[in-house]
This record gives structure tokens, sequence and C-alpha cells, in this order.
């Protein structure tokens, strides 16, 4: 009998063929590495994004407006002039978030127009607080009657603009 066929092949052969085994497992990983980032990673980038753009700014609004609406019924209710500091202080936050806000749904039109009817609210609650605080201001049983239901239309303010953000969160969040 004649030799083995794996004897007769050259040592360069071999070597070849050696480095042919280790590199090819390095390919399939590069490969499969771009594949994976083009897709997979793009898709949480994408989500990230959409977090970082629109969701966390959108929570700091709904967070600025709550501070908004109890520092000034508390300045209403106790007359503590450091609680109508925080709500003018709150209230520049709020302008420039939904600022925020509506540029990063600026392409998404439903959410766009959610976000201007919030603004829209907003816009007549923080008139009716600058009403309360002329009406504070005074004094008189009527003034008091009157500055109940301002601050009854301001709880109704506040209550439909943390339903258009809860609708906006809601559609933001939906695929």
């Amino acid at each position: 009998m004649g030799r083995p066929s794996w004897r007769t092949v050259s040592l360069r052969a071999w070597i070849s063929v050696g480095i042919a085994v280790t590199v090819l497992p390095l390919l399939v990983f590069a490969l499969s590495h771009a594949i994976v980032t083009r897709s997979v990673i793009a898709d949480f980038q994408r989500v990230a994004g959409r977090e970082r753009d629109q969701l966390i700014p959108l929570q700091q609004l709904q967070a600025s407006l709550v501070v908004a609406g109890a520092s000034m019924e508390r300045w209403l209710r106790a007359g503590d002039s450091a609680q109508a500091t925080e709500y003018h202080k709150v209230r520049d936050q709020i302008e420039t978030r939904f600022a925020r806000v509506s540029a990063a749904v600026v392409s998404e039109v439903d959410a766009s127009a959610s976000v201007a009817r919030a603004g829209a609210d907003w816009t007549a609650a923080d008139r009716l607080a600058a009403l309360m605080t002329k009406m504070k201001e005074a004094t008189g049983d009527a003034k008091v009657a009157a500055m109940a239901d301002v601050i009854a239309a301001l709880v109704d303010q506040r209550a439909a603009m943390e339903e258009h953000c809860a609708m906006m969160m809601k559609m933001m969040t939906s695929p």
C-alpha cells in the first residue's frame, strides 16, 4: 500500500489551510458584528434617542406643571411668598420645556397638535395665575369668591394639561 494522502500534501499547503482555519472565524465574527451593529443596535439607538429627545423632556414638563400648580395653590392658601417665587421660577422652566418638547415632536403631527393644545392650556392657566396674584393682593368678600372661581378654573386647566401630557406619552410610547 501507498502512503496516506495527507502525507503527500506539502508543508506550504498545510500552513495555508491552518491560516485559513484561523482567519475564517475572525471573518465570520466581523461579518456578524457588522450585521448586528446595523440592525439591532440601530433600533436600540433609535429608541434611546426618542426617549432622550421626547419622553424625558415630556416627563420633566409634567413634573414642572405639577410643581407650578402646587406652588400656586399653597401660595393662595397660606400666603407664603416663597411659593409665589417658586411658581415664577417653575413657570420659566415650563416655557422652556414646552419649546423643547415642541421641537422634539415637530415631525409627528398628532403629538405636535397635542403639544400645541397643552401649550395653549398652559398659557390660559398662567393667565389665571396672574389674575389670582392680583386678586390675592386685594381684600373683601367679593375678591374671595372670585378667587375661589379662579382656583377652580386653574385646577380644571391643570387637569386638562395633565390629560394632554398623558395622551402624548401614550402616543409616543406606542409603536
